[in-house]
């Protein structure tokens, strides 16, 4: 592993959890894309949670905490 990347692990409810690999310096948009090329488009909408905390989309994952093998959940929207 590039000392630059790290891998994450996002799990969707009762789902299988999927590992995703970004650099250091990625933000949650960036994660989404990668989660969208991967695994589909149902990832673009909600909201990543790791340690308790909502994902800020704007600021690296790292900066908030998120490093190298973190797990993060994702929060579906709700629907009416």
């Amino acid at each position: 592993m590039d000392s630059d990347t790290m891998t994450l692990y996002v799990k969707d409810g009762l789902q299988d959890i999927i590992m995703v690999e970004v650099s250091r310096s990625a933000t949650l948009d960036d994660l989404k894309k990668k989660l969208n090329e991967k695994e589909g488009t149902k990832y673009a909408l909600g909201r990543y949670i790791h340690n308790g905390k909502i994902i800020c989309g704007f600021v690296p994952l790292y900066d908030q905490g998120v490093k190298h093998g973190s797990q993060l959940f994702s929060i579906s929207p709700i629907k009416n």
